[in-house]
């Protein structure tokens, strides 16, 4: 039998951030849990932000045990996330041992746009520096492909990236090619996995605000959820910080049946600099503090990357039209619109909160100090 949510699990999705934004909002609103919700604009000169917000829902906040749940932090890959916690603000049953933090759009800009930058194309997800490390620099292999990966030009019908792709990939092999792509530069501002100069407005509100919103937690799961790497709409959990032996063992355990990745240590993701999960440990929000980035499945590695990289071109080099053609083929690339993948992951993305909720109720995950 199908869970409770998939009956009207479709109608969670949104077409775009504005719906899915008013969604989130109304769903928080009608919850039977005591709450708070915020709206925070960005600091930003840029005058498309004007009508974007990151919102805030915090249910039971004096409770000390914490579940974060947090979505678009790359924009467009933001409907699924956005989907996922409506569901769990409708359907779920609030526990008031647990205080929970829903963060929504934390890209609105992103969102807004389908893209997976933010309005400077800073990647957020490498933008999380911590203090005693530089925004400079970019991998060796990351600055040979530039021209591959952003060449100055709208995109074209027809350039054989792919089969380009290929060639580099056999030459240097996957991994170290996904490692240096994807890992995180700070050289070119107009290039794929951007982290930015200088910390993002995001980054900006949440080293103010978050530290409020968790005060008192002695215990914080942090579920982020994201879309694109993986096999199609299957659940991977990531880790981007280094575990001990105790702490893998018993993330193992607790969410066993979802494939773990620890901080690229297999070939399913790669390291990156800048992450917002490191970033959330290393703050000390909590003596326990677990961050899980939840990757939802969609197209393969190659697929993906074209979307970003058309995208991207469309973006700088492209006219308005040339933009919105790119862009509306990475919403798809990032949420597909069919049924099966929506509830499929829909159903996974619920179950995974589940899981969390009783983790933080049982009592051996407290015994394990953050890492």
């Amino acid at each position: 039998m199908d869970h409770p949510i998939l009956a009207h699990g479709l109608n969670y999705f949104a077409d775009n951030y504005a719906q899915a934004r008013n969604k989130f909002r109304q769903a928080c609103k009608f919850t039977s849990a005591q709450h708070r919700l915020h709206a925070f604009k960005l600091p930003s000169d840029n005058p498309l932000l004007t009508e974007l917000a990151m919102d805030v829902c915090i249910m039971n906040p004096d409770a000390s045990q914490t579940l974060v749940l947090s979505s678009g932090l790359h924009g467009v890959e933001g409907f699924l996330g956005s989907a996922i916690q409506c569901a769990f603000l409708e359907c779920a049953r609030k526990s008031p041992s647990i205080r929970f933090v829903l963060l929504h759009g934390l890209n609105p800009f992103g969102f807004e746009h389908l893209r997976r930058g933010n309005e400077d194309n800073v990647d957020l997800n490498r933008n999380f520096l911590l203090p005693d490390e530089e925004f400079q620099g970019a991998p060796a292999t990351y600055q040979k492909l530039n021209p591959l990966l952003n060449p100055p030009s709208p995109p074209r019908a027809l350039d054989w990236f792919r089969s380009r792709a290929i060639l580099a990939i056999a030459k240097h092999g996957m991994q170290p090619i996904k490692q240096a792509v994807a890992g995180g530069q700070y050289e070119y501002p107009k290039g794929l996995f951007f982290g930015g100069r200088t910390p993002a407005s995001t980054q900006l509100v949440l080293r103010q605000e978050m530290a409020d919103w968790l005060r008192g937690s002695d215990m914080i799961i942090h579920l982020d959820f994201h879309t694109g790497l993986g096999k199609r709409g299957a659940c991977s959990l990531l880790t981007d910080y280094p575990l001990d032996r105790q702490q893998r063992n018993l993330l193992s355990r607790k969410f066993g049946r979802w494939r773990f990745s620890e901080g690229g240590r297999d070939n399913l993701a790669y390291s990156t600099s800048g992450s917002f999960g490191r970033w959330c440990v290393k703050m000390n929000f909590a003596l326990r503090y677990f961050y899980l980035c939840a990757e939802f499945g969609t197209y393969g590695p190659l697929h993906v990357l074209d979307g970003l990289r058309r995208e991207n071109q469309a973006y700088w080099f492209g006219s308005s039209s040339q933009h919105m053609q790119a862009a509306r083929k990475l919403k798809d690339l990032f949420c597909p619109v069919a049924t099966a993948w929506r509830k499929r992951c829909l159903k996974e993305g619920f179950g995974l909160i589940e899981t969390a909720v009783e983790a933080l109720q049982e009592g051996d995950i407290h015994k394990i100090m953050s890492p």
